[in-house]
């Protein structure tokens, strides 16, 4: 067996095939609501995220990058294809929970399951205390719902029962082991990227049409997009300047980076978002 695994190795690797770049969350300071007040813990968060190469097994990546106390994280479950259908329950170094450190990412033990390219995966975790959230990502384009208690292995969930929010808290990524001839694209950008202005749950921004193209060639796309991100200034979200080897170069597979940014350094200047800046 011990061979076989040797062998198995050599054949395949891991692949970054999904991500929602994490970004630091904001106060008042800001004109925007950041859609985390509803998180007051014993909650379970529910989603759906589509992937882009599929493959044989599957990790998920948590993040307390900006957070300043350790956050617990309560079960993982994850089902393919349909929210209906039996959700199996991810492990962390082989227990159902574990805490993330304050500043840290917490990348879940491998789960076997054969995930086609482009599959729909729908995913909960359960927040077991309240605990301030610091790191989110803000405009996901995507229905994230937030429902009581743990519901992570609930075969049927009332959503009726949770409440719609378009931000996700604390999940930042999605692996999938595949064979070793396949590779990722990462875009990196604003809200050009990150989607703004496409409906909801729809996976109609850019880049999954970039996906649909590139995944018959062996090739995922990533989308590394923050709303409101500049290239040298951090806001909304944190500069590309900044955030370019966590979310670019550091990815796993990675073997080409898209780099869209600049429209929020020249709009900003002079708004209310920065009424005494100069244009660049």
């Amino acid at each position: 067996m011990h061979h076989l695994s040797q062998e198995h190795s050599k054949s395949s690797h891991w692949i970054a095939t999904w991500t929602a770049s994490t970004q630091p969350l904001w106060g008042e300071e800001l004109p925007f609501p950041n859609n985390m007040a509803a998180l007051s813990g014993q909650q379970t968060v529910a989603l759906r995220l589509r992937v882009s190469l599929g493959g044989k097994r599957l990790r998920l990546l948590f993040s307390n990058e900006y957070g300043t106390q350790p956050l617990i994280l309560g079960p993982v479950s994850v089902a393919l294809g349909s929210n209906t259908q039996k959700h199996q329950t991810l492990l962390f170094s082989a227990q159902p929970q574990a805490v993330i450190a304050a500043g840290k990412t917490l990348l879940s033990d491998p789960l076997e399951l054969d995930i086609p390219d482009l599959a729909s995966l729908f995913v909960r975790f359960y927040l077991p205390q309240r605990c301030p959230v610091s790191s989110f990502h803000w405009d996901t384009r995507r229905t994230v719902t937030l429902l009581p208690g743990n519901q992570t292995l609930v075969e049927h969930v009332d959503s009726c029962t949770g409440t719609e929010i378009t931000a996700l808290p604390v999940l930042s990524a999605a692996w999938v082991e595949t064979s070793t001839n396949r590779s990722v694209v990462a875009v990196i950008g604003d809200s050009l990227v990150d989607g703004n202005g496409v409906s909801i749950d729809s996976d109609q921004r850019w880049t999954d049409h970039l996906a649909k193209h590139l995944v018959p060639h062996g090739v995922a796309v990533v989308n590394a997009g923050q709303s409101g991100s500049r290239l040298r200034q951090n806001g909304i979200g944190i500069s590309a300047k900044i955030r370019f080897e966590r979310d670019v170069l550091n990815v796993p597979g990675i073997r080409l980076g898209i780099l869209q940014v600049g429209l929020n350094d020249l709009g900003w200047p002079g708004t209310p978002l920065e009424p005494d800046t100069a244009p660049p």
